[in-house]
This record gives structure tokens, C-alpha cells and sequence, in this order.
């Protein structure tokens, strides 16, 4: 009986001591990258995000009254768009004249550093006019 304890003892100590040598200032997390939603909302704000990171931005917008959402070229070389904006006509509306929807924007941050991320909300044709809409962030992008 004597000699059960003492193994069981010795067992609970053994395995304390795996527990604490097993965390260590040597151990690295790695973070996965996260998906960052946003929306007309979140402007004027600043964000910090990690390299890898995708933000994507949702804005409303009507194309059948000839205006649509164009990104600034000020953001450097931190984020990187990732494909076309997406255009989604809300539910009831499917296209139909005088119906709205959503565009949707995704970048991925590719390297450390500062910039505005900045939308206009203007018609195609008439580039210098003035937006009707803008939406402006302030990114940071992290390792």
C-alpha cells in the first residue's frame, strides 16, 4: 500500500514538473490571419491589423444612378486589394431600376507601415466632381 502512494506521489510530482519546464519563454505563438469586417460606419477610425490580415469593407451604393465606390491610390504598398469589388443588389431589388445594394472590398495587408484607406462615392464620368459619399480609415499594419 505503502508503495502505491508513493508511486502515485511521485506520479503527480513527474508530471507538475513536465507541466511547468513544457512553458517556457521559448514558446511562440503564431497567430492566424484574421478576417476584418467593416462598414460605412467605421469611418473616420483608425486600425491596427497584422500582416496577412484581410479587412473587408462593405459599402452601400446604387450603380443605376451611375455612381459607384473608387479606391484611393494613397495606401501605398501596405494593403493590396484582392480582386474586383464585389456587387451585391439588395434582395428585393435584383437590379431593378432605383435599387440599391452593397459593394464589397477586400484587401490583405502585405507589409509593415502607415496609410489612409479612402473611397469615393462619385460617377464615372464626371471624375473631378464632387463625392457624394466618402469613407476613410486609417490602417496600420503590423507583424
Amino acid at each position: 500500500m505503502r508503495q502505491i502512494k508513493f508511486m502515485g506521489r511521485f506520479l503527480a510530482i513527474f508530471m507538475l514538473a513536465l507541466l511547468i519546464t513544457g512553458c517556457g519563454d521559448n514558446d511562440t505563438v503564431i497567430a492566424a490571419p484574421q478576417t476584418i469586417s467593416l462598414t460605412s460606419a467605421d469611418s473616420g477610425k483608425s486600425l491596427i491589423v497584422r500582416s496577412n490580415d484581410l479587412l473587408k469593407i462593405t459599402l452601400d451604393g446604387n450603380p443605376t444612378t451611375g455612381y459607384t465606390w473608387s479606391v484611393s491610390d494613397e495606401t501605398g504598398t501596405i494593403l493590396k486589394q484582392d480582386g474586383d469589388p464585389q456587387y451585391t443588389p439588395s434582395a428585393s431589388g435584383n437590379m431593378i431600376a432605383g435599387s440599391g445594394g452593397t459593394y464589397l472590398f477586400t484587401f490583405k495587408a502585405v507589409q509593415q507601415g502607415t496609410a489612409p484607406l479612402k473611397f469615393k462615392y462619385s460617377q464615372a464620368w464626371n471624375p473631378k466632381g464632387e463625392a457624394a459619399s466618402t469613407f476613410e480609415i486609417t490602417v496600420t499594419v503590423i507583424n
